[in-house]
């Protein structure tokens, strides 16, 4: 009895339509889970993408206030520096402030000062430019009658490619009535 089927030849076709159907069924939740489970995935990386993009922006937009707090930065470093020359040249005890509105006061026609340097133990160093000799003259003559000077020498002359003569001139600074000679 095992080789004969009583049953009639449509019910197997209906019976295997049916198990299709099923088979069809099961297939298509499948998908559509999978499909689901895609979707939520795909949502829960767009959030995180919408996160760092904010992130990122707020960072960006902040940019420039970094900019500004570095450029604050470097120009507080600058003053700092010339808080503590100033606060060097105060400590000397030398009259530099005079010597500058001295010097400042001088009528410097034909002279280009490039350079003024102070030491500590009273030396002032003027570098500069001058176009005739005579101008040279004038001006060492002035430097010597300033009150805050003791002594003045012309340590450095010579002629420059434009014709006009660069010079370098040494001055001690007058402290209490005595100069150094």
């Amino acid at each position: 009895m095992a080789g004969i089927n009583l049953l009639p030849a449509d019910y197997n076709l209906q019976r295997r339509g049916k198990r299709r159907q099923r088979l069809a069924m099961v297939a298509g939740a499948i998908v559509i889970c999978l499909l689901g489970i895609c979707l939520i995935a795909s949502h829960i990386r767009l959030g995180a993408y919408r996160a760092r993009l904010r992130e990122l922006q707020f960072e960006h937009n902040q940019l420039p206030n970094l900019e500004r707090a570095r450029e604050l930065e470097k120009k507080m470093l600058v003053l700092e520096e010339r808080r503590e020359v100033l606060a060097e040249l105060e400590g000397t005890r030398l009259p530099w402030p005079a010597l500058l509105r001295e010097i400042r006061g001088l009528d410097l026609q034909g002279i280009t000062l490039r350079r003024i340097s102070f030491a500590a133990d009273g030396g002032v160093v003027l570098e500069g430019r001058v176009t005739g000799l005579p101008a040279l003259a004038t001006f060492l003559s002035k430097l010597t009658a300033l009150p805050s000077l003791a002594t003045v020498d012309l340590n450095y002359l010579q002629v420059d490619k434009e014709g006009g003569w660069t010079f370098d001139i040494q001055g001690w600074v007058r402290t209490g009535g005595k100069g150094r000679c």
